[in-house]
């Protein structure tokens, strides 16, 4: 983020030192095949017991997901859009794709958005997930030294290391299957989007790629460390990219509604928190609020950063229950994420809106009666 800013302040925009290149689309595009090809290659063996374990974790990361998706939507059609003429449907997915998805789901929405025609997405977008970035890193040291406080945790770790005598931190052969993954996934694009007559992001095709090798060869032995080194320099990179190719003129014909909805999307992450998070878990309520509140405002580093500074000696089966849960996520935020930009731009984003909010309600209902049992 700072790396982003400092970029930001030296390009013409500011200071004038430099211009930015005109492929920062394709820079994007490179980034998050190097993140999502993680998700399927990370996965080694799951049983039936694991899906118990994270169900509640899974229902209140939705919760937050669906919550923001569909109050957003309702409030740009039938609010914002009355206030601010230059609004359209499309910006009701600004905030779940900023601040739920992070920069990453915010290059994928605002690159589709784009290339249908709404040019200013993705600046819109990469500023809502940098506003998302802060308040989830400001918001969530500010949780854990609470949490400090009332006692939720023992101690606070901001300098997590890897114990291992000799660690062994990039392996050669996983870098090489994930790089020529990637390589297989842009030759087959143009291919794919020509049979299917639309445009498929380079992520989706990634993912397509990385899960076939996965099934065809489930040995496949995957060094994680270098797996988790790829994908985290990546998110570093896709963040510099994105916070680096704001346009501040955009940013201000769209300043006070990018505000409005970040401060409801602030809101609904705190009530959360505060009203469920800390009450639904029959174990590590504390761990999994945090987390819930660090990749609900800011994405999923952010939430994994957010954990790790909480010093417990069972971090890694909480880190690895967090992971799964993202895995099952995945395919509904992936879903919106393509679906979405051609729905809000026909016109139809409310008939998604409604069923989610309804979703959300019902999920509430489920955790409040989870909280009630845990309470007892």
């Amino acid at each position: 983020m700072i790396a982003g800013l400092l970029v930001f302040l030296g390009s013409k925009q500011v200071f004038g030192l430099y211009s930015l290149s005109d492929n920062l689309n394709f820079y994007i595009d490179i980034l998050l095949a190097y993140i999502f090809v993680s998700f399927p290659l990370s996965i080694s063996s799951v049983n039936r017991d694991f899906f118990g374990k994270v169900k509640t974790l899974w229902q209140y990361s939705a919760l937050q997901y669906v919550s923001q998706w569909g109050i957003s939507l309702i409030v740009v059609i039938f609010i914002l859009k009355n206030i601010f003429p230059v609004l359209t449907d499309q910006f009701g997915v600004i905030l779940p794709a900023g601040f739920a998805g992070g920069h990453g789901s915010a290059a994928v929405m605002g690159d589709i958005l784009g290339r249908m025609g709404f040019t200013e997405a993705l600046t819109l977008a990469m500023t809502m997930a940098t506003i998302g970035a802060v308040f989830s890193l400001v918001g969530g040291i500010g949780w854990i030294y609470w949490g400090r406080k009332k006692g939720y945790l023992e101690k606070i770790n901001f300098n997590v290391k890897i114990e291992n005598k000799k660690p062994i931190y990039f392996n050669p052969k996983t870098f090489i299957i994930i790089t020529s993954i990637i390589i297989v996934a842009f030759f087959l694009k143009p291919l794919l989007s020509s049979l299917l007559k639309f445009e498929i992001p380079i992520f989706v095709v990634t993912v397509a790629v990385s899960i076939l090798v996965r099934i065809f060869r489930p040995n496949l032995k995957i060094h994680k460390l270098t797996l988790e080194k790829s994908t985290n320099l990546s998110t570093d990179f896709l963040v510099l990219i994105g916070i680096a190719g704001i346009k501040l003129l955009i940013v201000e014909i769209y300043l006070w509604p990018l505000l409005i909805m970040a401060l409801i999307g602030l809101t609904l992450s705190v009530t959360y928190f505060t009203q469920l998070g800390m009450k639904v878990f029959d174990k590590d309520s504390f761990s999994k609020a945090v987390f819930t509140w660090g990749w609900s405002v800011g994405g999923l580093v952010f939430g994994l950063a957010l954990v790790k500074m909480i010093k417990k000696d069972d971090n890694m089966e909480i880190l690895e229950q967090f992971a799964f849960t993202y895995l099952m996520l995945a395919p509904i935020e992936i879903g919106l994420l393509l679906s979405m930009p051609f729905i809000t731009t026909q016109g139809y984003g409310v008939y998604m809106a409604i069923p989610m909010i309804l979703l959300a309600l019902t999920l509430i209902k489920l955790l409040a009666l989870k909280a009630d049992k845990v309470l007892k």
